[in-house]
């Protein structure tokens, strides 16, 4: 009796075995494939933070060069008697001359950890009745490696008011 069930205990461990074998490819594909997607999901989060950041930090910018240009622009109005086509064009030189001291014209790159970060540049500046148009892009940094493809291109509307 006893010999008749080392056969049986044999075949058991020999398909046992082999199950294992067949589900263990499958099973490691499922962990590779979680782990990537998992990785992907991460560098979409960062892409995302980066050129909010990006966006953040130009709206800042230009708005710190709004409030310089303005400043600029209502002295210069106590001096002068312009009419409101110089006084718009006064103000979008003053603008863009703060902007550019800010190296925004040429593009920016800020780090904000190791190898990641986003180049903010802006591309036109442009006049519509009584608003200016400040159009950028601002590209996210991974790895020290420039993401053209997910570029943000954005815009920040100046509405001019003077006292």
């Amino acid at each position: 009796m006893l010999k008749e069930q080392n056969g049986a205990a044999l075949i058991v461990v020999l398909i046992t075995i082999a199950i294992i074998g067949v589900m263990i490819p499958s099973i490691m594909s499922n962990i590779t494939t979680s782990a990537n997607q998992f990785e992907r999901s991460e560098e979409y989060t960062q892409v995302n933070a980066l050129i909010d950041m990006g966006v953040e930090f130009t709206h800042s910018v230009i708005e710190d060069s709004r409030d310089g240009a303005k400043e600029s622009t209502e002295s210069w109005l106590e001096q002068s008697n312009a009419d409101p086509d110089s006084i718009i064009s006064y103000f979008r030189e003053q603008l863009n001359q703060s902007l550019r001291t800010k190296e925004l014209n040429n593009g920016v790159r800020i780090d904000v950890g190791e190898e990641h970060g986003f180049i903010t540049e802006l591309n036109s500046i442009s006049v519509e009745d009584q608003s200016i148009e400040v159009d950028f892009v601002v590209t996210p940094v991974l790895e020290g490696d420039e993401l053209e493809d997910d570029q943000e291109v954005g815009s920040k509307i100046i509405e001019l008011e003077f006292n």
